[in-house]
C-alpha cells in the first residue's frame, strides 16, 4: 500500500470542479464571523458533492465543524457531520466518490482513517482503516493493523469485508493488473474447521506439535476472525480483536526461550515453510480462503526466520504484547480462537513476559 495522503494534482481539480459548480471560492468569511473551507469535492451530470471546514477562533476558543453536503440540481439532498473524536484536530479527506444513490468518503481525524458510505436517502454505515490505503475499482485495500503483511479489504459501496490477501501477492497482482481474487462480500469461517484446514495444508497428517498450531494461530487468525460490523456512529467504530496485541511475533518470542539445538529447529521449520510454493485452491470459497492463509504464513515465515536469527524485531519495529493490559485482554480472549497448542506455548512463555517485554522494545 502507498501512502494515500500524499495528494496530486486531481484532488485541487476536485476541488475546483466543485467550486465552479456551485459559484463559490474555496475560501469566505461569512458575516457571522466563520472562515468556510472547501476541502474536498466531486461532481457529475446533476450533483456536486463536498467538504466544508467551518471555522471560527478567538484567544480562549476555537469552534471547528466539518459538514459533508450533497446538492442534486441545485438543491441541497445531504448535510453530513463528519464523525470524528474532535474536530479542532482537523480532518483531511483522501476520497470522495458519488454513487448511484450513496457518496463514499476517506477520511483521517486525529486517532483513525475511516471510510463512511452515506445514503443520500439518510443514514451511514462506517468502518476504521489503516493509514496506508486505496481504491482499486470497486475496493477499498489497506494495511491490516491487526496481522502484520497482510492487506484487508472491503467492497464499496456497501462496504462489505472482503477475504484479506497476503501482502506480496496483493502488491504483485496490482503491479501486474490482475484482478485480486475473491471479491467480498465474506462472512466469518469456523475457527476449528478453518485452524485443521490450514495446518493440514501447511503440515500434512501429522504436524509437529506445538509447531504447528503456533504458527498458523499466530499468523492465519485473521482468516477465521469473526467479521468486524460497521459502524453508524464514531463511537461504534473497532477493527476487530487484536489491535494492540498483535500475535504475530509470538514464534521470535518462543524462539528467545529455547534451547540452541531446539531454536535452531524452529528456524529450519520457518525457513522450509517460507518455500512453500503457491498451490492452486479448490475453487470455492473455502478452498481459497485456506490456500490464502498458507500463502501468508509463507510469507511471514521469511521475515519471523530472519528476526529470529538476528535476535531482534526489525527496526523501527515495537510488540505490545507482553505489557500487562495487553495479556489481561488476551487471557480473556475466546479459547477457540487459537489452536490448543498456541495456547499451550503462551501459557509457557509467561513466566518470561517481563524479558520478553524488554526484548520487544516495550
Amino acid at each position: 500500500m502507498k501512502d494515500a495522503w500524499e495528494h496530486d494534482g486531481d484532488d485541487e481539480t476536485a476541488v475546483d470542479e466543485a467550486c465552479a459548480r456551485l459559484g463559490w471560492p474555496r475560501q469566505w468569511l461569512a458575516v457571522d464571523g466563520h472562515e468556510h473551507t472547501i476541502i474536498a469535492g466531486a461532481v457529475d451530470a446533476r450533483r456536486v458533492v463536498w467538504v466544508e471546514r467551518r471555522f471560527r477562533g478567538d484567544p480562549t476558543w476555537d469552534e471547528v465543524e466539518y459538514t459533508l453536503w450533497v446538492a442534486v440540481d441545485g438543491a441541497l439532498a445531504l448535510a453530513w457531520t463528519v464523525e470524528t473524536y474532535n474536530p479542532y484536530f482537523g480532518c483531511e479527506v483522501g476520497f470522495l466518490r458519488l454513487g448511484a444513490d450513496e457518496v463514499v468518503v476517506v477520511y483521517r481525524e486525529k486517532h483513525r482513517t475511516i471510510v463512511a458510505s452515506l445514503g443520500l436517502a439518510g443514514g451511514a454505515t462506517m468502518r476504521a482503516l489503516a493509514d496506508r490505503w486505496r481504491v482499486v475499482g470497486d475496493e477499498l485495500l489497506w494495511e491490516s493493523r491487526v496481522s502484520r503483511g497482510l492487506v484487508e479489504r472491503v467492497r464499496l459501496p456497501d462496504l462489505a469485508w472482503g477475504l484479506p490477501l497476503p501482502g506480496g501477492l496483493c502488491d504483485a497482482l496490482l503491479v501486474a493488473g490482475t484482478p485480486l481474487p475473491c471479491p467480498g462480500p465474506h462472512a466469518s469461517s469456523d475457527p476449528a474447521t478453518m485452524q485443521s484446514a490450514i495446518v493440514r495444508r501447511l503440515f500434512g497428517a501429522d504436524p509437529p506439535a506445538p509447531l504447528a498450531g503456533l504458527v498458523v494461530g499466530a499468523l492465519a487468525h485473521r482468516f477465521w476472525d469473526a467479521v468486524p460490523v460497521c459502524g453508524a456512529r464514531y463511537e461504534s467504530l473497532t477493527i476487530g480483536p487484536g489491535e494492540w496485541n498483535q500475535l504475530g511475533w509470538l514464534p521470535f518470542h518462543w524462539h528467545h526461550t529455547l534451547g540452541p539445538a531446539e531454536a535452531e529447529a524452529l528456524v529450519a521449520a520457518l525457513v522450509e515453510l517460507a518455500a512453500r510454493p503457491p498451490t492452486e485452491p479448490d475453487a470455492d470459497l473455502h478452498g481459497w480462503r485456506v490456500e490464502l492463509a498458507c500463502r501468508h504464513v509463507a510469507e511471514r515465515c521469511t521475515e519471523l526466520a530472519a528476526v529470529c536469527r538476528a535476535g531482534r524485531l526489525p527496526e523501527g519495529v515495537s510488540c505490545y504484547f507482553w505489557v500487562e493490559w495487553s495479556q489481561a485482554g488476551f487471557a480473556a480472549g475466546e479459547r477457540g480462537r487459537f489452536p490448543a497448542d498456541l495456547w499451550r506455548v503462551w501459557e509457557s512463555l509467561r513466566p518470561h513476559a517481563e524479558r520478553l517485554r524488554a526484548l520487544t522494545g516495550r
